[in-house]
C-alpha cells in the first residue's frame, strides 16, 4: 500500500465531493471520483474505503445514482463498471459497507435501493473470491430482516450472492444466517410484488422466483443435510404463500411461480433424501411435519406422484435403493440425549404421517384420498422396477424386496377403501417392512411384520404425531 497514493486519492475524492448552494457535484466530478477509486491498486482501494466515513460513502452513492434535475449522476453502465471493479478489489466487509451506502430505504426509495444493491451483489457473484462472498453475506445479514411484505434489499442481495457460490461457501454462508435472516433471504428471493390500481380496488401480485430456484439448486449441492432441511422448510412457506395468493386473487402468475419452487424443493429432497428427512423429523421446528406435508400437498395437486414414489423408495431401500428394508428399519443411532433411536423407522413414520395429512388436506372424499395414495404407491412400484433392483447383487435383500412389493405394497394399493380400511391404512401398511416366514398349506405366503417392538413403536409414534399435527 502506498500512503502517498491513498492520501492523494482521498484528497481528490473529498475535493470533488465538495458542494455548496450554488456548487452541486457535477457528472464530471462524480465520474472523477469513480475513476479515482477504480484506478487504485487493490491494497490502496481497500485503504481508501476504510478511511472514508459511512456518511462520505453515502454521499458518494447518492451522487452516483442521482437522477433528478441538475448536472450530477452516472449512467447505469458507469455504475456497473464501478461495482465490478470494487468487487474485484474490496474485501467482504468493505463491500458490505459499500452496499449499505447505496441503501436508501430509509427515504422510501425501495426500487432504487434494490436495483443498486442487487447490482453490487451481482458483481460480487461474478468477480469476488469465495471468502469475500461469504464475508459480504455476513456483513449484509444484520440488515436483511424487515417487513415481510417489503424485505430490505440486503435480503435479495444475499440470495443472489449465495446462489453464485460453490457448495462449501454456500454452506458456510447459509449456516451463518440466523433463522429470521434465512427466512427473509429465501422469501425475498421469490421477488413477490403487490401493486394496487389507481382506484385502490384492484390488486396485482407477481413473482419472479428465478433467484430462489437457483438458491435451491445451490443448496442441493452442499453436504450438510441439516442446512438443507432448514432451507427446505423455509422455502415451503414461500411456496405455500404463493399458492394461497393464487387462490385468493386469481391466477396472476403466482401459481406458476409456486410450481417452480415446488420442483426445486423436490430436487433438493432428492439430493439426500434420507439425510434431509432425518433432520426434518428430528429438528424441533420441523418435527410436526407441516413443511414436508405442505410440499406433499402441492405435489399431489400437481400429480407429481413420481417424485413422491421416488422418495418413498429411497426411505425404504436407502438413497441408492439397494439396501435390505428390514435391516434398515431396525437400524439404531445414538440420540442427542444419549439413548438409541430407530432413526429409519422414525423417518418412515414421519413420511407416512405427513403424506396422510397432505392427502386429507387435499380432499375430504374417502375414495379420492384412496386414489391419491394408490397413485403414489403405483409410482413407488414403477420406481423400484426402473431402478433395476432385480438385477442387482443384493444378497438376501433381493428376496425381501420382492416379497415386500408383491405381498405388501401391491395388496395395499389394490384394497378398496371402506369404513374399516382408509387411505391412512394403505400408507401405514406399505411403509412397514414385512417378510414371509413360511408357506401356508393353502399355498399362500404367511406375511408378518418384521419390526421389533422398538422399531415398530418408533414408526407408530412418529406416524401418529405427524398425521395429527402437520398443517399443510
Amino acid at each position: 500500500m502506498s500512503a502517498v497514493n491513498v492520501n492523494a486519492a482521498l484528497a481528490s475524492i473529498r475535493q470533488n465531493m465538495t458542494t455548496g448552494t450554488f456548487n452541486p457535484v457535477t457528472a464530471a466530478e462524480i465520474r472523477q471520483v469513480k475513476d479515482t477509486l477504480i484506478g487504485l491498486s487493490k491494497e490502496d482501494a481497500r485503504a481508501v474505503i476504510d478511511k472514508l466515513s459511512a456518511s462520505e460513502l453515502k454521499n458518494i452513492a447518492r451522487e452516483m445514482t442521482y437522477s433528478g434535475m441538475g448536472p450530477g449522476g452516472m449512467s447505469k453502465d458507469q455504475l456497473n463498471d464501478f461495482f465490478n471493479e470494487m468487487a474485484r478489489d474490496l474485501n467482504g466487509a468493505q463491500l458490505g459497507k459499500l452496499a449499505n451506502a447505496f441503501d436508501e430505504t430509509a427515504s422510501h426509495e425501495y426500487v432504487k435501493s434494490e436495483d443498486n444493491i442487487s447490482g453490487l451483489a451481482s458483481a460480487v457473484s461474478r468477480h469476488s473470491d469465495e471468502k469475500t462472498k461469504v464475508d459480504f453475506v455476513k456483513e449484509l445479514a444484520p440488515k436483511s430482516v424487515g417487513h415481510p411484505e417489503n424485505h430490505p434489499p440486503q435480503a435479495r442481495a444475499i440470495a443472489d450472492t449465495i446462489s453464485g457460490m460453490d457448495p462449501a461457501s454456500a454452506e458456510k454462508a447459509l449456516s451463518h444466517l440466523q433463522p429470521d435472516q434465512r427466512r427473509a433471504v429465501i422469501d425475498a428471493a421469490a421477488n413477490v410484488k403487490t401493486s394496487f390500481g389507481l382506484d385502490g380496488s384492484s390488486v396485482t401480485t407477481t413473482a419472479d422466483t428465478r433467484t430462489l430456484v437457483r438458491l435451491l439448486e445451490t443448496t442441493s449441492r452442499i453436504s450438510d443435510p441439516d442446512t438443507k432441511a432448514r432451507v427446505f422448510a423455509d422455502a415451503t412457506e414461500t411456496m405455500s404463500r404463493l399458492s394461497n395468493l393464487s387462490a385468493i386473487v386469481g391466477p396472476v402468475g403466482t401459481k406458476a411461480e409456486a410450481e417452480k419452487i415446488r420442483k426445486g424443493l423436490g430436487n433438493l429432497l432428492l439430493s439426500d433424501t434420507n439425510g434431509i428427512m432425518r433432520e426434518l423429523s428430528a429438528n424441533k421446528d420441523t418435527a410436526n411435519g407441516s413443511a414436508l406435508s405442505s410440499y406433499m400437498k402441492n405435489s399431489l395437486k400437481a400429480k407429481d406422484f413420481d417424485t413422491l414414489g421416488e422418495l418413498q423408495a429411497r426411505l425404504s431401500l436407502g438413497n441408492s435403493k439397494n439396501e435390505d428394508p428390514v435391516a434398515r428399519f431396525e437400524r439404531q443411532e445414538v440420540s442427542p440425549g444419549g439413548g438409541n433411536r430407530y432413526v429409519n423407522a422414525e423417518t418412515a413414520g414421519y413420511f407416512a404421517g405427513t403424506l396422510s395429512a397432505a392427502v386429507k388436506s387435499t380432499t375430504t372424499d374417502a375414495k379420492e384420498q384412496g386414489d391419491l395414495v394408490n397413485a403414489t404407491l403405483k409410482s413407488l412400484l414403477t420406481v423400484l422396477d426402473k431402478s433395476g433392483w432385480k438385477g442387482k447383487a443384493m444378497g438376501g435383500a433381493l428376496s425381501v424386496i420382492k416379497e415386500w412389493t408383491q405381498f405388501v405394497v401391491t395388496p395395499a394399493m389394490n384394497r378398496n377403501i371402506s369404513d374399516q380400511f382408509k387411505a391412512d391404512n394403505k400408507i401405514f401398511e406399505a411403509l412397514q417392512p414385512t417378510k414371509a416366514v413360511r408357506t401356508l398349506p393353502n399355498g399362500q405366503r404367511d406375511m408378518e411384520r418384521t419390526a421389533s417392538s422398538g422399531a415398530g413403536s418408533a414408526f407408530n409414534g412418529t406416524w401418529i404425531a405427524t398425521r395429527e399435527h402437520a398443517k399443510p
